[in-house]
C-alpha cells in the first residue's frame, strides 16, 4: 500500500484556498493517483476522465477544474498530461525503477538473513 505526504496546512495553503472544492478534490486525486501509478506527479491525458469521475459523477466542468488548477500553478500543463506542481518535493520518487530496485535489495536481504538463520539452528 502506497502514501502520499499532504501537509496538515494543505487546505490553508493560499493556492488551495484560491480554488473551488472539486478543483482541490481533483488536485488530490491526482497526487494519489500519480503515486499508485508510480509516475511521480505526471497525470496523463487518458486519466483525467476517471479522475474527474471519482470527483464528481458530473464531470462535465472538468475542463474548468483543469484551468482552476493550471492558473492556480498547482499543476503544469504538458503536451501530454499535467504535471502535479513540485511534486518530487514532497514526495519521494517512485518510478518503476526505484520500486523494483527497492524490492530486488529487499529480497536479497530476507534471503541473506534466512540463510543465515538456517546455519545458526543447532539441534
Amino acid at each position: 500500500m502506497g502514501f502520499v505526504y499532504v501537509q496538515t496546512s494543505y487546505f490553508r495553503h493560499p493556492k488551495i484556498v484560491a480554488v473551488s472544492d472539486k478543483a482541490k478534490l481533483l488536485h488530490l486525486a491526482s497526487i494519489m493517483w500519480t503515486a499508485e501509478h508510480l509516475t511521480d506527479g505526471f497525470v496523463p491525458l487518458d486519466a483525467l476522465s476517471m479522475l474527474a469521475n471519482e470527483v464528481s459523477s458530473r464531470g462535465r466542468w472538468r475542463t474548468k477544474w483543469v484551468s482552476e488548477l493550471v492558473d492556480a500553478h498547482l499543476w503544469d500543463e504538458l503536451p501530454t498530461g499535467w504535471h502535479v506542481h513540485n511534486f518530487e518535493q514532497h514526495n519521494r520518487s517512485s518510478t518503476r525503477a526505484v520500486v523494483e530496485a527497492n524490492r530486488a535489495a529487499t529480497l536479497a536481504r530476507q534471503r541473506r538473513h534466512r540463510e543465515r538463520g538456517d546455519r545458526d539452528v543447532t539441534t
